[in-house]
């Protein structure tokens, strides 16, 4: 049995007053609480619950209080408006690219990936690719290395979409890998025997 869902009007105490903000997907209702104390419930978007409930000492604590949550939102809200622009704007991918991808838990992997189609403008498709052992490198021993990539295809193809996060591309490849424009350095890999 799942519980009774309530609409907003629920949870909006009688005889308050709506406050909003241009600008800001927001809704706070002012009152004052059974005890005289000013009091503010707020609602984010289309959210039926709210956001928060609070009572303050004073009008003028509210009033100050209110006033940087609604900036806040405003602030929040224009830079995720600014980084999905950005992240839709055209990549800079070139054919031939290389893409490096570190990650890992308690050990650092290192995938490279190269560009070998350019699909629109937000899209690549790309091949893993082998990566070779640096000699001589002052970090390699029983559980680390230093590897460059390599020149052979070791998968199949597969597309990704391009975002670009402050002028710098990249690909998502799973929940916990995403792949950058390599700079050409070795990289330093480890690993538990």
């Amino acid at each position: 049995m799942t519980g009774m869902v309530h609409k907003r009007e629920f949870y909006i105490p009688k005889g308050s007053k709506l406050v909003t903000r241009e600008g800001v997907k927001a809704e706070v209702y002012i009152y004052t609480d059974k005890d005289g104390n000013p009091a503010a419930c707020g609602f984010k978007g289309r959210a039926h619950k709210p956001t928060f409930r609070h009572y303050y000492g004073s009008v003028e604590v509210r009033d100050k209080w209110l006033n940087n949550w609604f900036s806040d939102l405003k602030t929040f809200s224009e830079e995720k408006a600014k980084r999905r622009t950005e992240a839709n704007q055209p990549h800079t991918l070139k054919l031939g690219d290389v893409l490096i991808s570190s990650w890992g838990y308690d050990q650092t992997n290192i995938d490279f990936y190269k560009v070998t189609k350019i699909v629109g403008k937000t899209m690549v498709e790309v091949r893993e690719i082998n990566r070779v052992h640096v000699d001589g490198s002052t970090l390699s021993h029983g559980m680390a290395d230093e590897v460059i990539a390599g020149d052979r295809f070791i998968a199949l193809a597969t597309r990704r979409k391009v975002s670009m996060f402050m002028g710098y591309p990249s690909i998502s490849l799973s929940s916990f890998q995403s792949a950058s424009l390599w700079d050409g350095k070795p990289e330093s890999r480890s690993w538990y025997a």
